[in-house]
């Protein structure tokens, strides 16, 4: 019997004739992509079931990292099996435009520095930049093959985004769900400006380890403390001790006399405390690191501002007042040993948290601003959450 005519290729004919794959094969496929720019638009048919990804805009600083285009590779992968699964799927693509590294990259290529710049000059150069750089991640993307919805590309400072940040701000504040308050924040004294944590580095630097004597008030004695922080005794409101620290089982509940600056503090038992660091002893000040800053919030401790924003230190440090910081610490030092408050001084290299821009060891200084209420919804999320499916259920 004879088969029906087809122009396709029968069964042994390869549907491919090329013998081997040419680059240039790829400019035809990413031409055929961009003359549809709604192949991946979100358009669910009536009673459709939806699936949403809820995508993290990239942040454009310099050209896409093979780990991140990695990363959406497998947000890809998922929205491609659902669509397969018969759901309509929304995969929205974005540029996240704002914050600190597009300033560091702009500073970078012209070799001068922020505060050298006029401020609508330094701007009008971020944005030409960003454009630059950020229609070339999108280039990537589409040339990577990821099904986003890119005729819907969102940019985080378009007026049409921040009108909708706007909307979000004027629903929620008659609520009463904003409030003003003074919270400790990551600061750079160089650039004189709050940082996100996506902007700190942390690098091994060398540093000193002083170790010094706090006179014991019941009992008599001395607690012997190390701290790579000396400058902010000032600060100091407590110093604290490990639970499980045979040392120091006799001493919680007493109190220690502060060297240089004469407050008396009370010595604590916590499961922050590290023995193996120093002598196992530790103070508690605002604000030396993370550590120090869950302390004040849990033992609702009195903060007192020893550095102010410019990186010197204030009135509240006594004669170390007008200082930089390095300049105070090794201060602090001469005057431990002048008043023979010091043990002694050891070198370490020590984990220090930096500005990615500057590079200059930040410090984290309280500062007044606006905050959403978020605690009091506590509940209702993680019953929302149990609501929803996770995958892997871990994530939730």
């Amino acid at each position: 019997m004879a088969l029906p005519h087809s122009d396709r290729p029968s069964m042994g004919e390869p549907t491919l004739k090329e013998k081997a794959w040419e680059p240039s094969f790829e400019e035809g496929i990413l031409a055929a992509w961009k003359a549809e720019p709604n192949l991946y638009a979100f358009a669910p048919a009536r009673r459709q079931p939806v699936y949403v990804i809820d995508t993290p805009p990239p942040y454009p600083s310099g050209s896409w990292h093979i780990g991140a285009v990695m990363a959406y590779s497998m947000i890809d992968m998922i929205a491609r099996a659902h669509r397969m699964l018969g759901l309509a799927v929304l995969f929205p693509f974005g540029l996240d435009r704002n914050g600190i590294n597009i300033e560091r990259t702009v500073e970078k290529k012209t070799g001068k520095p922020l505060h050298r710049w006029d401020r609508e000059a330094f701007i009008a150069e971020c944005r030409k930049e960003i454009e630059a750089i950020g229609n070339g991640l999108l280039e990537v993307a589409i040339r990577v093959g990821l099904s986003a919805d890119f005729a819907h590309t969102y940019y985080t400072d378009s007026d049409e985004y921040r009108a909708f940040s706007q909307a979000i701000f004027l629903e929620l504040w008659p609520k009463g769900l904003f409030y003003r308050g003074e919270r400790p924040t990551f600061w750079c004294p160089v650039c004189e400006t709050p940082l996100a944590e996506a902007d700190i580095e942390y690098e091994d630097r060398a540093a000193s380890l002083v170790w010094m004597k706090f006179p014991i008030l019941s009992g008599g004695g001395d607690l012997t403390i190390a701290t790579t922080r000396p400058e902010l005794l000032a600060a100091c409101r407590a110093v604290m001790v490990h639970p499980d620290d045979a040392r120091y089982r006799s001493l919680p509940g007493k109190e220690v006399r502060v060297p240089l600056y004469g407050q008396e503090v009370p010595i604590i038992a916590h499961p922050n405390a590290k023995p193996e660091f120093g002598s196992g002893a530790a103070m508690i000040c605002s604000y030396g690191d993370m550590v120090d800053i869950a302390m004040f919030r849990d033992l609702r401790l009195e903060p007192v501002k020893a550095i102010d924003e410019s990186g010197r230190m204030t009135e509240a440090a006594g004669f170390l007042k007008g200082l930089k910081v390095d300049a105070a610490r090794e201060k602090a030092i001469d005057e431990l040993r002048v008043r023979g408050a010091l043990e002694k001084v050891e070198a370490i290299v020590h984990k220090t948290p930096t500005c990615s821009r500057s590079l200059n060891p930040i410090e984290f200084i309280s500062s007044d601003a606006w905050y959403l209420k978020q605690l009091e919804f506590r509940e209702d999320l993680k019953r929302a959450a149990h609501e929803m499916e996770f995958r892997p259920p871990r994530h939730r």
